[in-house]
């Protein structure tokens, strides 16, 4: 469940930030993970439905708190506590959260050290998210780029090898999309770095990027590539209702690309989404 999309993203303001504007930096040390003080919960929401079963299905049954220096309530909901599942969902954990509404969705916010997991709908929970927000959860922080700025992601597929990236900030707002070249193998190949990657809307409106050479080792040590800028956002644009976004790709040794896309208005409603929680959870 996702915020009404827009028809358009016309208005991201390009910021003036150093490239690359928005690939995973350190967060700015907004909290820190040391000597926090035990998890306290006056209320503890139960696993959701969706995770008891894989909860029970996988017997797990120990449940580990996490404490946080964060007290909230960051969207001025209701603060509680929360049990989910890790993202690898082989332990359960208990977290500070907040129930919210915002511009008329529900949603749930589970609080780490320095960042938050957030799923939208009624009676859901998010997956702990560290690294990775999956395909149905957002992940956001704080990081140390523009002033007073948020930044939130989305997983496109369920590995979120393929993320929509939405940055707020006082300058404005910046959208990009951010690709591992795990979404093209199954680990064991290594993609052509003397090929481009190819980004393209139905309408073949398209631009491209290449891997870094200097992290040419199996494809798992390859960095990800980042879509952004007016180039992208003309792209988006450009996307019409049944629209694809594609994104190709070579192996190594291969003369055919691989192809991936994304639907478009699953793809927009998404990223508008990430671009409003980013505004609401940045400091004004």
């Amino acid at each position: 469940m996702t915020f009404p999309p827009k028809a358009a993203l016309a208005a991201i303001a390009a910021l003036a930030f150093a490239a690359p504007l928005l690939a995973e930096t350190p967060s700015a040390p907004v909290y820190s993970a040391t000597g926090l003080p035990p998890l306290t919960c006056a209320e503890t929401a139960p696993l959701s439905v969706e995770h008891a079963a894989i909860a029970t299905a996988r017997a797990l049954v120990k449940r580990t708190p996490i404490p946080t220096a964060m007290t909230g309530p960051l969207l001025g909901g209701h603060m509680g506590c929360a049990e989910t599942l890790d993202q690898a969902e082989a332990n359960i954990v208990v977290m500070r959260s907040e129930d919210f509404v915002l511009q008329g969705t529900p949603g749930r916010i589970v609080y780490n050290e320095s960042s938050v997991a957030i799923a939208l709908g009624p009676n859901r929970t998010p997956h702990r998210s560290i690294e990775s927000p999956g395909a149905t959860d957002f992940r956001c922080s704080w990081p140390s780029i523009g002033t007073r700025s948020a930044r939130c992601e989305a997983g496109v597929d369920a590995a979120a090898n393929l993320r929509l990236i939405a940055l707020a900030a006082q300058e404005g707002q910046v959208a990009g999309l951010e690709v591992y070249p795990a979404l093209f193998s199954d680990g064991n190949g290594m993609m052509d770095a003397d090929r481009p990657v190819k980004l393209y809307n139905s309408a073949g409106k398209a631009m491209e990027l290449h891997w870094n050479k200097a992290n040419m080792a199996y494809i798992q040590y390859l960095r990800s590539l980042m879509f952004e800028g007016p180039e992208f956002v003309a792209i988006i644009n450009g996307m019409k209702p049944g629209d694809y976004l594609s994104i190709e790709a070579y192996a190594r040794g291969s003369d055919k690309p691989t192809i991936r896309r994304a639907e478009a208005g699953a793809l927009i409603g998404q990223l508008n989404t990430a671009l409003a929680l980013a505004e609401a959870l940045r400091k004004k």
